[in-house]
C-alpha cells in the first residue's frame, strides 16, 4: 500500500488581445507558479519566490529557501510553494508548513499542518483549500474549509484521481476560489461551479447550457507528450501509461478567475491558436453570462495543473519563454 500510495502521489503532484506591456523578467530559470497582488507579480520556482513590479516588470526583491529547518519550504521533488495575500501578508505554503511574510520577504512566523498538499486560498480569516485521501488502491482529491490554524472544518467536493489503481485523468475539474467572502467551487463534468458563503452554504449554482468536447487521440497524445517530458514522471512513463484512464469527453471547465466582480471560466476548447473563456459577471446575488472571448494562452496541455497566467482587473497577465528569457506580457480582455 505505501508504494502504491507514493507512486500515485507523484503523479499527481506532477500534474496538480492587444498587448499593453512587454516586460523581460531577470533571474528567472523555469517559473512553476505565478499570482498578482496589489500592482506585484508574484512568481515561485522551487522554493524562491520572486517579487516584481508590474508597472515596470522591474524585480523588487526574492526570499524563500528549500530545507526542513526553520524559515524554510519543505517540498516534494519537482514541486514548488504557492502563495496567497492578506491585508499587508504573503502566505506560503509548502508541504506541512504554512509562513508568513511582510510584502518585501521580511519573515512572521510559520505554523505546521498535517495536510501534505499545499494549495490554499484565503478566505476572510480562514482558508479554502485541497486535501488528499490515500487508500489502498484509490486515491481522492478533495475541497475543503480550513479555520485559522488549518484544522478542516467542512468538505465541499470530492473527486476520486485514482480508482483501482487506475489514474482517471480528466474524469472531472476539481477547481476553486474566493471572492467578496464567498467560495466558487466546481467538481463536475458539466458546467457547473457552485456559489457558496463563508461556512459553506450554498447560495446559488452557475450553470449554462454548454456542449463538452470529445476525448480525441490528439488530446491523449498531449497528455503522452506532457509526462513524458516532466522530470517528475518521465522515467516512469511506461507504468504511468498502462495505468491511465480516458473520459469520452473533457469536462466542461477547465478552471476560472475571479476579479472585479467577473468571473472568467476558460474551457478545453481552442481555435485558431485561441482558447476559449466565458466571462460572467458575479458582483449581485446571482450571476449574469456577459460574453464568450477567445485569448492567446501560452500554456495548452491539458493537465497541466497550473498554467502561467492569471486575469485581474480585465488584463491577462503571462509568462512566455523567448529565447530561454521569460517575458512579463499584459494585455486587455476584450
Amino acid at each position: 500500500m505505501k508504494k502504491f500510495s507514493c507512486f500515485f502521489l507523484l503523479v499527481l503532484l506532477a500534474v496538480l488581445v492587444q498587448a499593453t506591456g512587454n516586460f523581460t523578467l531577470d533571474k528567472l530559470n523555469k517559473p512553476q507558479f505565478m499570482a498578482v497582488y496589489n500592482g506585484k507579480l508574484f512568481i515561485a520556482e522551487t522554493a524562491v519566490v520572486y517579487i516584481y513590479s508590474l508597472e515596470d516588470g522591474k524585480l523588487l526583491s526574492t526570499f524563500g529557501k528549500a530545507g526542513e529547518g526553520p524559515r524554510e519550504f519543505p517540498l516534494f521533488p519537482g514541486t514548488c510553494v504557492r502563495f496567497a495575500f492578506r491585508g499587508e501578508e504573503v502566505i506560503v505554503f509548502s508541504v506541512n508548513r504554512v509562513s508568513f511574510f511582510k510584502m518585501d520577504g521580511t519573515f512572521l512566523r510559520e505554523i505546521k499542518t498535517v495536510n501534505m498538499m499545499n494549495r490554499y486560498l484565503v478566505l476572510d480569516d480562514k482558508y479554502l483549500g485541497l486535501g488528499l485521501g490515500l487508500g489502498e488502491k484509490q486515491v481522492h482529491l478533495t475541497i475543503n474549509l480550513y479555520d485559522d490554524k488549518f484544522a478542516k472544518s467542512k468538505e465541499l467536493a470530492n473527486m476520486e484521481f485514482v480508482s483501482g489503481g487506475k489514474i482517471r485523468l480528466l474524469a472531472r475539474t476539481q477547481d476553486f476560489n474566493t471572492y467578496d467572502g464567498k467560495v466558487f467551487v466546481t467538481g463536475e463534468q458539466e458546467f457547473i461551479i457552485h456559489v457558496l458563503d463563508a461556512a459553506g452554504q450554498s447560495l446559488y449554482d452557475i450553470k449554462p447550457d454548454y456542449r463538452r468536447l470529445s476525448f480525441t487521440n490528439e488530446t491523449r497524445d498531449e497528455i503522452y507528450s506532457w509526462y513524458k517530458t516532466n522530470p517528475i514522471t518521465r522515467s516512469s512513463f511506461d507504468q504511468i501509461k498502462q495505468n491511465l484512464l480516458f473520459p469520452n469527453d473533457l469536462p466542461a471547465v477547465r478552471t476560472f478567475y475571479i476579479s472585479a466582480g467577473k468571473l472568467y471560466v476558460q474551457t478545453f476548447k481552442r481555435k485558431e491558436g485561441k482558447t476559449e473563456f466565458l466571462i460572467f459577471d458575479v458582483s449581485g446575488k446571482s450571476a449574469q453570462f456577459l460574453k464568450t472571448v477567445w485569448l492567446t494562452i501560452h500554456s495548452t496541455n491539458p493537465i497541466e495543473e497550473f498554467q502561467l497566467f492569471t486575469i485581474t482587473d480585465g488584463k491577462l497577465v503571462q509568462l512566455e519563454e523567448i529565447d530561454e528569457e521569460w517575458e512579463l506580457q499584459i494585455s486587455d480582455v476584450n
